[in-house]
């Protein structure tokens, strides 16, 4: 991926008619974050122009003190 402030950025080439591309992506938010957070997908291909995708995630505080797990 080709990665620019708050976007990546992947170039699939091309695909086959029903054939699909999925790609994962984790990300970290400051254990402060609060309020709402959205990932916007756009695809882009000669036959129909772009297409966009948008799901959000409402982020609040834990009422109590969050153990970190590890390992």
């Amino acid at each position: 991926a080709k990665v620019s402030g708050r976007t990546a950025t992947w170039k699939l080439g091309d695909l086959a008619p029903g054939r699909s591309v999925s790609k994962i992506v984790r990300m970290r938010m400051r254990i402060s974050a609060r309020g709402r957070s959205c990932n916007v997908a756009t695809v882009t291909a000669a036959e129909f122009g772009s297409r966009r995708a948008r799901a959000c995630v409402r982020t609040v505080t834990a009422r109590r003190p969050v153990t970190p797990v590890t390992g």
